[in-house]
């Protein structure tokens, strides 16, 4: 809540996404090598079929292709300029490559998968959240992801290690 109140919580979703038979899609949030910030990253993934699924987390994945989302904003309406993300949403097809797989989770039928980490995630610039959807069966899935972000100025970070 504090984030928002400052202007530097963000929120937004894909476009609808159609999981192939027996494929995958994948959506990311993109932290920018030149955005001067790290990113502190929640999420959620939909799944609008009766048919369960896959989610696997990756942390800095590349991935081919892929379109910008449209579908993001700050959180704080009351702040007047709007503030504008440093970071994007983009989502595509295909296998995510290198990087580091973190975990799997199931998207159940009709349900919504909710990545609540409050802070435990971060992505600095250059770096990448991504989120691979992958189909069991023989039919296309409708699908949706979307992600819940702060931001903070690089250097802000400090380890009492």
């Amino acid at each position: 809540m504090h984030q928002a109140f400052l202007g530097r919580y963000f929120m937004g979703y894909t476009p609808q996404l159609t999981l192939p038979p027996r494929g995958s899609v994948w959506a990311a949030l993109y932290n920018p090598p030149a955005s001067g910030v790290n990113m502190f990253v929640n999420f959620t993934v939909s799944n609008f079929s009766p048919t369960p699924f896959r989610a696997y987390l990756w942390f800095n994945a590349a991935a081919d292709g892929g379109e910008a989302s449209p579908y993001v904003c700050a959180t704080n309406t009351a702040v007047v300029p709007q503030p504008e993300p440093r970071t994007m949403i983009v989502s595509g097809q295909g296998v995510p490559q290198g990087g580091c797989s973190l975990f799997s989770r199931v998207a159940g039928a009709h349900s919504t998968e909710v990545g609540n980490y409050y802070g435990k995630i971060i992505i600095p610039p250059g770096g990448t959240f991504l989120v691979q959807l992958v189909s069991p069966n023989t039919c296309a899935i409708p699908a949706e992801e979307a992600f819940g972000w702060w931001s903070s100025r690089c250097g802000s970070i400090r380890s009492t290690f």
